[in-house]
């Protein structure tokens, strides 16, 4: 694992904001002195949160921009081509890549020279199959959230039925003989 003072002469550090790099510092540091990786605290030191769980919520997001993703699996010295293709399978598979982005990756990883790489098969994979069409990509959903979809519209269609049968009732009261 990098230092604060070696990560921060990567270029990898110079591509994040002050408060990005604020919030990696924090988190490095945290690790480094209790061997504990506390992105809350990370983030309540670079951001202004109201409280813990937003913090929470934020540091999701923070940790996974692409900037932070790839200065941390710097400093915890991974290689940064398999960092970089872990990262952009996430995207692909959680379907949030979009053309643009398909193709600032593909800049990216000709400058770091991975031209010959599984990198650009993925992204041109991840072109072929129709992601980052128009703007968008097709959205991905786990199997149990299809599930709970299933689910919940059995819920909903079966409270429909029963409200049709008691408006039926009702009209049907309405109408009887005395």
């Amino acid at each position: 694992m990098l230092t604060l003072k070696e990560l921060t002469k990567t270029p990898e550090w110079r591509m994040l904001t002050r408060k990005q790099q604020m919030f990696v510092a924090t988190y490095v540091q945290n690790a480094l002195d209790n061997q504990a990786f506390d992105p809350v605290t990370a983030i309540r030191t670079a951001y202004k949160c109201k409280n813990d769980r937003s913090a929470l919520v934020m540091s999701y997001r923070v940790m996974s921009a692409f900037n932070v993703s790839m200065c941390l699996s710097r400093c915890f010295e991974n290689d940064p081509q398999q960092s970089f293709l872990a990262m952009l399978c996430r995207q692909i598979t959680k379907g949030t890549i979009t053309a643009q982005q398909i193709q600032a990756y593909k800049l990216y990883a000709n400058i770091q020279g991975w031209t010959t790489s599984p990198v650009l098969q993925a992204l041109d994979k991840a072109k072929e199959m129709g992601y980052g069409t128009h703007g968008n990509a097709p959205k991905y959903r786990p199997r149990h959230k299809l599930d709970n979809l299933k689910r919940t519209n059995a819920v909903l269609e079966r409270r429909k039925k029963e409200a049709e049968a008691q408006a039926d009732a009702f009209n049907l009261g309405d109408f009887e003989e005395e």
